[in-house]
């Protein structure tokens, strides 16, 4: 299980510390004649709503942002957002229901490909092709680049502070990937 949340998770929390704080000050404490005592029911429920919050941000998934998305960018470009290496199957059908030939692989950790997989494709004329890789992979696919029938290749893995990928577009086949250890220093 995992403390770490995301900036989406922290500013729920956020609000819901600040909402419980304006509550406090809003309703003074009850007179000492007042009865001390919560029905039951009104303990569980409100029990079992902080329960599902805490739950919802401390357990993997519940809130988290999808493993990737693709989508349609302005100019015919395609955005691919991958934010965790989880269904490269689904990756590569999102990609074929845009149009784009895709070989996605998501290796061990701390791994890539044997090199000389494939060649590269020669880029368009003032293509606006980027790849961007960090704590997960972000690409923006100029179509004209993959007009005649080139793969987009991504092989990926997790590294101690991030992810580690080879992505880039290939002319003609692409080869197996034989995954091997990442060099100390990649």
């Amino acid at each position: 299980m995992t403390t770490d949340l995301d900036t989406f998770e922290a500013q729920l929390l956020s609000e819901l510390r600040a909402t419980v704080a304006a509550r406090s000050v809003d309703r003074p404490l009850p007179q000492q004649n007042r009865s001390r005592r919560v029905p039951r029911r009104v303990a569980a429920a409100c029990g079992g709503v902080a329960a599902a919050v805490v739950g919802a941000l401390l357990v993997p998934g519940v809130l988290a942002s999808p493993a990737y998305a693709v989508q349609d960018g302005p100019g015919g470009l395609v955005e691919v957002q991958v934010n965790r290496l989880e269904d490269a199957a689904g990756l590569q059908r999102a990609l074929a229901d845009q149009g784009v030939n895709a070989e996605v692989q998501y290796l061990g950790d701390s791994m890539k490909c044997t090199p000389g997989r494939f060649s590269q494709a020669k880029a368009a004329s003032d293509t606006s092709t980027r790849f961007t890789v960090g704590n997960g992979i972000y690409v923006v696919l100029d179509r004209r680049d993959v007009a005649h029938g080139e793969t987009v290749v991504i092989a990926a893995s997790r590294i101690p502070d991030g992810v580690y990928a080879e992505v880039g577009i290939a002319n003609g086949s692409v080869k197996d990937c034989h995954p091997i250890p990442l060099p100390q220093g990649d």
